[in-house]
């Protein structure tokens, strides 16, 4: 079945990247979902990390 890959309206307003940076970031991701290698090198998030990914998640949402 093909995985299906959505990027969240927003998601790369905080990288300071070029657009062709941004573009290659993007195929790099869908490329590395295609060839399940996404999963292969992902790691859990510990619980710090969840708490700072839930700030910047909050900051987000208090700017719009």
């Amino acid at each position: 079945m093909p995985k299906k890959i959505i990027f969240a309206p927003g998601c790369f307003d905080d990288l300071d990247l070029s657009q062709e940076e941004l573009d290659a970031l993007v195929e790099d991701v869908i490329r590395s979902v295609e060839d399940d290698s996404f999963e292969e090198d992902s790691r859990p998030l510990d619980q710090e990390e969840v708490e700072e990914l839930i700030k910047i998640m909050d900051r987000k949402h208090t700017r719009q």
